[in-house]
């Protein structure tokens, strides 16, 4: 008895990053079912024939703290990550003021600002350009405070 529970703890172990990639996807493809009217629709308000492919459903719907966009121009990196703020929002009860969206162009900050905060009235706590230095008001001040010492 006693090596059986050794053997599966082991085994368990040793399998990981595999189970948890299994449990994910089987999370991530019970979200896209549950939640296919809602992504279907979650920036329609915007622009009508916005439609999400499968990869950027499962950007939305990662249940990660933190979230990394990478894709080639045009690809809907911007309409994906404002999916995705929104999603955090409505559906996870996120508060916007505790959402941090960086990006390294001027079109995609403006993008993401018209539907974040002025279409869906979400004031998140900064939309920023990447390569700003205070990302962060509170950092920002506090960085600032510390150079001038």
């Amino acid at each position: 008895m006693m090596k059986s529970y050794i053997d599966t703890t082991v085994n368990t172990y040793n399998n990981f990053e595999k189970l948890i990639d299994e449990k994910n996807e089987r999370f991530i493809q019970k979200e896209m079912v549950k939640e296919k009217d809602y992504l279907d629709n979650v920036l329609k308000s915007v622009d009508p024939v916005i439609d999400h492919d499968e990869d950027q459903r499962r950007v939305v719907l990662s249940d990660e703290d933190y979230t990394l966009v990478i894709a080639g121009a045009g690809a809907g990196k911007t309409t994906t990550v404002a999916a995705k703020v929104k999603y955090l929002v409505d559906k996870k009860d996120i508060d916007p003021k505790k959402i941090l969206v960086i990006s390294f162009t001027n079109k995609a900050v403006a993008f993401v600002s018209l539907v974040i905060i002025y279409r869906h009235r979400m004031n998140i706590v900064r939309i920023a350009k990447g390569t700003e230095f205070s990302l962060y008001d509170t950092f920002g001040k506090k960085k600032k405070e510390e150079n001038e010492a």
